[in-house]
């Protein structure tokens, strides 16, 4: 990479990550008001097969869906007037009567219109949690922990095509390696070996760069860096209560396996393909499938840190550990197996 490769794409680094940083200063209750504002739309449009039925009749149905629309038109106001306690008081109140309208007839037809069973769920548990503990819903700008959180969220969903893009022409680069130029060669097990250690340098040093930009704008900005033990949500077999601190260490502990994985699927890959496009087309197109088939893919959903965290997938974050680390043992026996047969060929020939 040329010197001035190197300085276009930090400087492309560097205002993307302040865009990210002024963007997450709007006031989260700002998000929130958008977010109700949307609902209620899908209220609305719910209710339009009820447009000619009085407000006193109607199936049960009906009636809850005018008790959906009664609560978010107070959950407004409570962020129209900020009165936190009262916004976890009413959106408590509303997952509960969004649970009870999963179990009516009928709901079947208005599905895409409501949340989620798994987004309910998790405002249950989180808003909830709130409740009990007594803390209250930042509804400021977002706490640094909570902005990272959001960019690794974000990153997590593109993760594995970026990683695929990076580590497309392992063998190809290491057949190209300048040992072999000198005179000097090492196998291409140690090769890769040195690459895998230099390539996660990189992306541990990039992510200390980022946290630490991310840091020094926090305090520029003077919104301090706030509690870091607030309160999350992750899934393990069902949404659980977890802190900001352990949130990012999950995300970091997946985005680091997910690459290893990466990694080995490449070399596999480009050891039959022998050809760096071949295989990041079929890795996207993996990738892809995993989003228009969730259901039948969900073990393939590992490949995403931000749908097992998050909870997307109903695979947990301790199954989608033991899932990735299965697929690298089998991917590195698959691995070492093809050059036995190769160094066989070889012989052969």
């Amino acid at each position: 990479m040329s010197k001035k490769q190197r300085v276009v794409y930090a400087t492309l680094f560097f205002l993307v990550m302040t865009g990210i940083f002024m963007i997450s200063q709007q006031k989260n209750s700002y998000r929130l008001k958008e977010l109700n504002q949307a609902e209620t739309l899908q209220i609305t449009v719910a209710l339009l097969d009820y447009r000619n039925v009085p407000s006193d009749e109607g199936g049960t149905l009906y009636q809850n869906l005018l008790q959906q629309t009664s609560v978010i038109a107070r959950q407004f106001n409570a962020l129209l007037f900020e009165d936190e306690q009262n916004y976890i008081d009413t959106t408590i109140e509303l997952t509960d009567i969004r649970e009870q309208a999963r179990q009516l007839d009928g709901f079947s037809d208005i599905t895409s219109l409501q949340l989620s069973k798994e987004q309910v769920q998790r405002d249950e548990t989180y808003y909830k949690a709130l409740k009990e503990s007594g803390k209250t819903l930042p509804l400021e700008s977002l706490t640094f922990g909570r902005l990272i959180i959001s960019l690794l969220t974000i990153l997590g969903v593109a993760w594995f095509p970026l990683i695929s893009v990076v580590n497309a022409r392992l063998i190809v680069d290491e057949k190209e390696h300048e040992s072999l130029l000198k005179g000097q060669p090492r196998s291409l097990t140690q090769r890769l070996v040195r690459n895998f250690i230099k390539k996660s340098l990189i992306l541990g040093g990039l992510l200390v760069l980022t946290i630490g930009y991310l840091a020094i704008l926090q305090s520029i900005s003077g919104s301090g860096f706030g509690d870091l033990s607030l309160i999350e949500v992750v899934y393990q077999n069902k949404f659980v209560i977890t802190t900001v601190v352990k949130k990012i260490c999950y995300y970091i502990l997946f985005g680091y396996l997910v690459f290893m994985l990466s990694f080995l699927i490449s070399s596999v890959l480009n050891n039959i393909t022998k050809n760096s496009y071949v295989t990041v087309i079929i890795e996207c197109m993996t990738y892809a499938f995993i989003w228009l088939f969730p259901t039948q893919l969900k073990l393939a959903t590992v490949l995403s840190p931000s749908l097992i965290i998050e909870g997307t997938s109903y695979v947990s974050i301790n199954q989608g550990v033991m899932y990735i680390l299965g697929s690298i043992v089998v991917l590195i026996v698959i691995f070492f197996i093809q050059l036995k047969l190769s160094r066989g060929g070889r012989r052969n020939d």
